[in-house]
């Protein structure tokens, strides 16, 4: 059973978005500054968000359905159709927050690649605010990848499918060691 946006939000209590969100301007104004690319190659973030332009503008949400899945999982993000390899699937979006991703018991937070005044990281929450890409469940064989790129002075965390995905197909990525450290690898997935 498919859920609607709105259902999601009151059973999840989070509010979807389809950008980035900051606690305040002035914050984001500080993160615009520290945000300096690499040099520009094929996959660097500046030539991925040239690439997804469009995709990255409009906050795109291609044909998906969230669905429950069990207890154990709950939620997952379904292709509604066909997509081919190197498709943008979305941006993971969230709350720009202070802090480490790694020592937080929080499943949705997401490194974000800029650092605050004291030297740590940021990162992306996806916990208050989101969208669809917070439904894509773990796989150690998964079908999309995470980038960042780089747009309109900020980067954003997407995703790109690393191989064609039939319709019906669960989405997935690999969460990564950092993820998994404190709350212990699953056997399956």
């Amino acid at each position: 059973m498919a859920l609607e946006i709105a259902d999601l939000e009151s059973t999840h209590n989070f509010t979807f978005a389809k950008h980035l969100v900051f606690e305040t301007e002035s914050f984001k104004l500080q993160v615009l500054e520290k945000s300096n690319p690499e040099i520009e190659s094929k996959e660097t973030p500046i030539a991925l968000g040239k690439k997804f332009d469009q995709e990255l503008k409009e906050g795109l949400v291609p044909p998906c359905e969230i669905k429950h899945i069990s207890e154990d999982v709950g939620f997952g993000l379904y292709a509604l159709s066909p997509v081919y390899k190197g498709s943008f699937l979305g941006e993971y979006t969230g709350l720009i927050c202070h802090g480490s991703s790694y020592y937080k018991m929080n499943n949705y937070l997401f490194k974000y690649p800029v650092k605050n005044e004291a030297g740590n990281d940021l990162s992306i929450d996806a916990e208050p605010y989101g969208n669809h890409t917070r439904f894509i469940n773990h796989s150690f064989k998964p079908n999309l990848d995470h980038h960042y790129a780089y747009h309109r002075g900020l980067y954003h965390l997407i995703f790109v499918a690393n191989r064609d995905i039939k319709e019906g197909e669960q989405f997935t990525f690999n969460y990564g060691h950092g993820y998994w450290y404190l709350r212990g690898a699953p056997d399956t997935f």
